[in-house]
């Protein structure tokens, strides 16, 4: 909403079911003008139990891409390929039908969609005034699956590509989908006082923090302590770190306080 006032047009694009967990209505809600979902495809490319391959999304972006005015444009693509049950269409790009080599697979596959799309994408004018953000949704079990609540599960990456970057950098710092926000419009001089769940991950004061949930117990993480609420046992598990009492309310005030702010609205 914040990028639309300040003059972007939003679109997102999607291969499967636009209606699925009520995410037509956030978009709207959220302000994205233009939403694209297999609707706009033709049957003959709903080739997967979610919808349309990525390969076909990612075709769609780069032609829109192509056709845009001069206007500023916030583009989200919500790919769907590398997830369960992880049909994708042509060849397998590892042998084996079990479960973790269907992933690695459909993950060869999402990543190729992706770098076709980059590479053309390079080449266009557009390149040098973009930026190119990829972040997950969620982790994975696979291919590790040691523990389901374990942090490495739910651990997911944040590449900044595009050629209004002007260096290449590592952040080595923990944070989660949250501080996109504050983050990214920090670098567009933007107001980001609304954004108290955000932090930003160029800030540098040495305080990253993420946290993740699951069923009956969270994750908390610092730059030097890792644990785990169990709510089952009722317990604390230490993962890494001196885990005291202000980390761990730390950890239990920020799930009681989103929780609270959902219910409120």
């Amino acid at each position: 909403r914040d990028l639309k006032k300040s003059g972007y047009h939003l679109s997102f694009y999607y291969g499967g079911d636009i209606e699925f967990f009520n995410l037509k209505s956030y978009l709207i809600s959220s302000g994205f003008e233009n939403i694209v979902s297999d609707k706009h495809f033709g049957s003959e490319k709903s080739l997967s139990k979610w919808g349309v391959p990525d390969e076909y999304i990612f075709s769609r972006l780069y032609e829109d891409i192509i056709m845009t005015s001069d206007t500023p444009f916030f583009k989200t693509v919500f790919t769907l390929s590398n997830h369960e049950p992880y049909d994708k269409p042509g060849r397998s790009r590892y042998p084996g039908k079990d479960e973790q080599n269907r992933f690695f697979s459909s993950a060869f596959y999402t990543d190729s969609c992706l770098n076709d799309f980059i590479t053309m994408f390079r080449k266009t004018d557009y390149w040098n005034q973009t930026l190119v953000i990829l972040v997950a949704d969620h982790g994975s079990r696979l291919p590790r699956s040691i523990d389901g609540n374990a942090h490495h599960d739910f651990s997911i990456p944040m590449l900044w590509l595009g050629g209004v970057i002007r260096k290449d950098t590592i952040i080595s710092r923990f944070g989660s989908q949250t501080d996109l926000s504050k983050t990214l419009l920090n670098q567009l001089d933007m107001n980001v006082s609304k954004y108290r769940y955000s932090q930003d991950l160029y800030s540098g004061d040495g305080k990253g923090f993420a946290e993740y949930a699951f069923n009956d117990g969270f994750g908390f993480l610092t730059d030097s302590v890792k644990y785990i609420y169990d709510h089952q046992a009722k317990r604390i598990i230490p993962v890494e770190g001196k885990v005291n009492k202000e980390i761990i309310m730390y950890g239990k005030s920020f799930l009681q306080l989103t929780y609270r702010d959902f219910l409120a609205r």
